[in-house]
């Protein structure tokens, strides 16, 4: 089954960042899986950990799938990619979509009554030609619905952006072979 991005149109706010990787696609999609490898390469989600339905991080990493409980510890807006724990905020999620064939994964925010704030995280990355040669294009998509959603439109959305694309370079960066840090 395929599933396409959220409808902006419809959403209090959104963030949506795209960039162009010359990389090859399994490697994205790997890196965008690989969440222990998130401190290497990203400024924004310095940790994201696959958990047990109450938030609790699991002793082994077990690969993403649907229904899986995740956690993040984000940086809003990012600084780079110290070890400092200092300023992370804690974002609880659960993953409700994995389409291996078309490389798109789905996440939405947990702990929050759904008439008063839902968020969906979409990401994808697609192969695309780029002066006669395949690359690959990585995509993001946020969505915020409900009444709290326009806390972050009106106080959180600029910052929420320059994380996005803040990860979405540090991506290029570590899939590309360079460093990831700013």
């Amino acid at each position: 089954m395929s599933r396409l991005p959220p409808d902006i149109t419809r959403a209090v706010t959104h963030v949506k960042v795209q960039v162009t990787i010359d990389a090859p696609l399994e490697a994205v999609w790997n890196a965008i899986l690989d969440f222990p490898a998130y401190p290497a390469w990203n400024p924004f989600v310095r940790s994201q950990a696959i958990t047990d339905s109450n938030f609790r991080p699991l002793l082994a990493h077990p690969k993403p799938s649907e229904g899986a409980h995740i956690i993040m510890h984000v940086r809003i807006p990012p600084k780079g990619l110290d070890d400092n724990d200092k300023g992370l905020r804690s974002a609880k999620d659960v993953i409700t979509f994995i389409d291996e064939k078309n490389r798109r994964v789905v996440w939405e925010a947990a702990g929050f009554p759904k008439w008063l704030f839902r968020a969906e995280r979409w990401q994808e990355v697609t192969g695309v030609q780029v002066d006669g040669r395949t690359v690959t294009k990585y995509m993001t998509v946020e969505v915020f619905h409900g009444p709290a959603a326009w806390i972050i439109r009106w106080f959180m959305r600029k910052n929420l952006v320059i994380s996005f694309e803040a990860m979405a370079n540090g991506l290029k960066k570590y899939t590309e072979g360079g460093s990831a840090s700013p």
